[in-house]
């Protein structure tokens, strides 16, 4: 229903509520973007080090709901069981200042090792915890690590392969 002022013009709160029901399009526009896909056997550490090197094998477009940076498929089964090996897992880079205890990340260490898993920490370490039984917990110095992040999600083997036929 349209608000009109007492000299028949529409009211000013009608006006900005249509303009932001009108802009909700917009809003979801500045959010999606191109994720790049990276393979299976592209190391993370080379693509840190060497970002010109390593070129992604495809893009997915995301969304507001998918705030990542980049997938890589999942090379083991540290994260069972709900993502198991080859499904794409959703990564953001983030800093030391930003882990939250409780929350997976996936860790990038300097001697080219990837670990992910539920982190936990003391004063000295970081401590992960892979989902799986199958792997020990991991003690890890803050120097040790050559990049961490957060998962922010991912996408099963058969729902990646749909999407990438969907795009293609």
């Amino acid at each position: 229903m349209i608000e009109y002022n007492d000299d028949n013009s529409v009211s000013k709160y009608f006006k900005s509520a249509r303009l932001g029901i009108n802009s909700i399009a917009t809003l979801f526009d500045r959010y999606e973007k191109e994720i790049p896909v990276y393979d299976e056997h592209v190391q993370l550490a080379d693509l840190i080090s060497n970002p010109e090197a390593v070129l992604p094998v495809y893009t997915l477009t995301g969304n507001i709901f998918r705030r990542g940076e980049l997938y890589i498929y999942l090379k083991d089964n540290s994260l069972l069981p709900v993502w198991d090996t080859l499904d794409l897992v959703l990564l953001k880079c983030v800093d030391q200042e930003m882990l939250v205890a409780g929350d997976k990340y996936y860790f990038v260490l300097e001697d080219k090792r990837e670990l992910a898993g539920v982190l936990t920490h003391d004063e000295t370490h970081f401590i992960i915890t892979p989902a799986s039984e199958e792997y020990d917990e991991e003690r890890l110095k803050p120097g040790a690590v050559l990049k961490m992040y957060k998962i922010m999600g991912g996408l099963k083997k058969e729902d990646a392969l749909r999407e990438r036929e969907k795009k293609g």
